[in-house]
């Protein structure tokens, strides 16, 4: 049974070019080879940014109140005269903050694709070309993965970090890299 090259991620796809025996599957190499040609043509790489702004500020809403009821039955003295208020007083406001923060940035969005990039980022959108990008800096390490667009004008430029969306990391970078190869347009990572 031959294998749905379609589904594969790029990096699989090179995994497979690599695994492959090229003697018994000549036909599989060329499909492979073809599919890495147009992998970067036919995908489309969408994701919103996740709900968890909101889910964030009610699971701190609850735990703070566990908190504080725990305090006043079964805590210190001082603990109950100082702490307790503090966060009886600050738990609203870190709800509010965090409510704001989600209905601010509910409608975000990231798409890439074989025209360009499309960012949504609170009430700023951007839409950018592939061919209008002079260079990509991607700075990637076990915390985040953050893209910068600089743009033949400097007033369509636009920066991203992967992780605030709900996306493969490693196929923004590989999509990234093959509209790097294909529009000649610097990407450096550090």
């Amino acid at each position: 049974m031959e294998p749905d090259y379609t589904q594969y991620t790029y990096r699989e796809l090179l995994e497979a070019l690599e695994g492959i025996d090229k003697e018994a599957y000549p036909e599989r190499v060329k499909t492979l080879e073809l599919r890495l040609k147009t992998w970067s043509e036919e995908t489309v790489l969408t994701a919103n940014r996740p709900n968890n702004n909101l889910t964030g500020g009610i699971a701190m809403f609850i735990i703070s109140a566990y908190f504080t009821w725990v305090l006043f039955t079964e805590g210190i003295d001082k603990a109950k005269l100082f702490l307790a208020p503090f966060i009886l007083v600050a738990t609203p406001f870190t709800y509010l903050q965090q409510r704001r923060k989600y209905q601010r940035h509910k409608d975000d969005y990231l798409r890439l694709d074989k025209q360009g990039v499309s960012l949504k980022l609170a009430a700023t959108e951007h839409f950018l070309l592939w061919s209008n990008v002079r260079s990509v800096i991607c700075s990637v390490n076990k915390s985040h993965q953050a893209y910068f667009f600089e743009a033949d004008n400097s007033q369509h430029s636009c920066s991203f970090e992967a992780r605030e969306f709900e996306i493969d990391e490693d196929a923004v970078f590989d999509f990234i890299s093959q509209q790097s190869k294909k529009h000649n347009f610097f990407m450096k990572s550090d």
